[in-house]
């Protein structure tokens, strides 16, 4: 056999072993996601992404399945662990595999929703009310954002171009209109809505979309995200298709 022979075969040995491997370690993964009702190989691998319950949801959730709740009005809230993760190895690599790292709740709290009242998908197509009661505004010290993602086919999410600029909406946001009882309403939509509401318009994609609520150096003492005595309102639907 002459060396370009030999060195094709070794090649060739060194691809069985790789793919081997990578089908043993998506096994794994199958295995422990199994549990949640997901069988699809396809759809277990994308839902490291693109979770079924929410994107954040299906990268950090199944890894430490005890320590994640159920979604509360299509909110997703991450584990205590988060930030801190021992040595789960698993968790720390699917945190990374979306966010590169996270802080710890006691920082930085991030929520995901995907989700209406209803638990059907978001999607532009739709018009949506985002209604925080008053004295429920998000409990952080620092500050708070509300962010709107686009979906692509392939589950990725992207900001989404729209005609004002705005990427996000929160208490830094200038000239926020608050109602007379102190209650905040923000509307989520992509087809521009009245004058009077621009003021409060977090611009959607047409088609799907996620919502991500960031809170900076939440508050540890009631009312506070961390031990669950505040949670954020469900996106309440307002319209049907425009499509």
């Amino acid at each position: 056999m002459n060396d370009d022979a030999r060195a094709g075969r070794d090649r060739d040995r060194d691809h069985e072993h790789d793919r081997d491997h990578d089908d043993r370690a998506d096994a794994g993964i199958e295995v422990r996601l199994t549990g949640w009702g997901i069988q699809d190989r396809h759809e277990t691998l994308n839902s490291l992404i693109w979770g079924p319950d929410g994107w954040l949801y299906g990268c950090q959730g199944y890894a430490t399945r005890s320590t994640v709740g159920k979604p509360v009005d299509g909110w997703i809230r991450p584990p205590r662990e988060i930030g801190n993760f021992g040595d789960d190895y698993l968790y720390r690599a699917l945190v990374a595999l979306s966010g590169l790292a996270a802080l710890e709740p006691a920082e930085a709290t991030y929520l995901t929703c995907n989700t209406d009242q209803d638990h059907r998908g978001l999607d532009g197509k739709q018009r949506y009310v985002l209604r925080f009661p008053p004295g429920q505004m998000p409990p952080a010290k620092a500050f708070w954002s509300l962010t709107m993602y686009d979906v692509t086919p392939d589950g990725r999410a992207f900001f989404t171009d729209n005609p004002i600029s705005r990427y996000a909406i929160g208490d830094r946001t200038e000239g926020l209109q608050y109602g007379a009882d102190g209650s905040l309403e923000i509307h989520l939509q992509h087809e521009r809505p009245a004058e009077a509401l621009i003021a409060n318009w977090l611009p959607a994609p047409a088609g799907k979309f996620i919502l991500m609520l960031r809170m900076y150096w939440p508050d540890e003492s009631p009312p506070s995200i961390i031990d669950g005595t505040w949670s954020p309102p469900a996106a309440i639907r307002r319209s049907r298709s425009l499509a």
